[in-house]
């Protein structure tokens, strides 16, 4: 899963979040609760099935943009290569990226809001010892979901994507917005192409500490803990 591990370093190096896999593509929400599976999320369920009280919040946006090394996003206005796209929406530009290696990607969002649970502490007292919970779950209790975002990965090595439209709608793309004018073709196949969509990228997720099984602050706030294992997430034995 080099890919993922590749995309969930990029995400805990700039946003400290886990990777939501797939990226964009998926169903996750605040209160999910699962175990981790080939060093990702799995789902199991969520904890409004089992009546906690999850109070949530929003958080200022954040923006992300990344690109793989080795690769090159050139301009054009017609076939000349340009330093910068005008705002004459009258002006028919492209943007060339060049993958040069099989695996790489890009990975932009301009927009990127991130929604919590502010009452971690009530929500995991709660759970403990309810039916159906586990204490070797973890809990997404953060949320960070991209807005006209742009995922591209390769398969195979020198790879170009051609993105064409009116020069504006291709600044938008730098500044990591994707326009719904944008018109893509590529020279091989791509293994992600996600474009303009609004979707979950980053998880926070939140487990119980173990202390030889005991819980040693029964009658205080539960000892929990936020993930961060760098980039990866180590598989639940199950």
């Amino acid at each position: 899963m080099g890919l993922a591990d590749d995309v969930a370093t990029v995400l805990h190096d700039q946003l400290k979040c886990q990777v939501a896999w797939l990226p964009i593509s998926n169903t996750f929400g605040l209160g999910d609760y699962g175990i981790i599976s080939h060093g990702v999320f799995t789902k199991m369920g969520n904890v409004n099935e089992l009546a906690a009280p999850v109070q949530t919040a929003e958080g200022p946006p954040v923006a992300l943009d990344f690109v793989s090394a080795d690769t090159t996003v050139t301009n054009f206005m017609g076939n000349v290569k340009v330093d910068a796209l005008p705002d004459n929406p009258a002006v028919d530009a492209s943007i060339n990226i060049t993958f040069a290696k099989a695996g790489s990607f890009l990975l932009k969002a301009r927009i990127v809001r991130v929604s919590a649970i502010e009452n971690v502490n009530q929500v995991m007292t709660y759970l403990k010892g309810r039916p159906g919970w586990s204490d070797s779950f973890k809990l997404v209790t953060r949320l960070w979901t991209a807005d006209k975002a742009a995922l591209l990965s390769t398969v195979a090595a020198d790879t170009t994507v051609v993105l064409g439209a009116k020069a504006p709608a291709l600044q938008k793309f730098h500044l990591g917005e994707v326009d719904a004018s944008v018109n893509v073709s590529k020279s091989r196949e791509l293994g992600l192409q996600l474009l303009g969509v609004r979707g979950v990228i980053g998880l926070g997720l939140t487990r119980r500490k173990f202390f030889g099984g005991i819980d040693s602050m029964a009658d205080g706030p539960p000892p929990i803990e936020t993930i961060a294992t760098g980039g990866k997430l180590v598989d639940d034995i199950i």
